[in-house]
């Protein structure tokens, strides 16, 4: 399995103590990806996936919660993915403020699901 990371803005406004995390599969098309947003192995990508991209960016310390929200892009349902709340008391409000990202991408290959 490799597991390709992206970091990205997705709200330019106010930061908050959470990231999104959303996990592609390498290959997967736009409509194979829409027929499948309802049906994410998200307890895979939690045990498996999640743990990489914590430690290559560098946050299996800061991050007290993961959670799988259905509508973590959009409220309409259409962008799964997780929600990665930071709790370390070393992660204050101005450090969080000072990453240059609020999104992080994967997109993983060599897994079927």
């Amino acid at each position: 399995m490799r597991i390709k990371i992206k970091t990205g803005i997705y709200n330019t406004g106010r930061r908050s103590r959470r990231l999104r995390l959303f996990i592609f599969l390498e290959g997967e098309n736009v409509l194979e990806n829409l027929k499948k947003r309802f049906d994410r192995p998200y307890e895979f990508y939690r045990e498996e996936i999640l743990p990489v991209v914590e430690r290559r960016l560098g946050l299996e310390d800061v991050v007290g919660k993961a959670t799988w929200s259905q509508k973590c892009g959009c409220s309409c349902g259409c962008s799964p993915g997780f929600w990665l709340t930071l709790t370390d008391d070393r992660f204050t409000m101005d450090k969080i403020s000072s990453l240059d990202y609020d999104t992080i991408y994967a997109t993983v290959s060599g897994i079927k699901a």
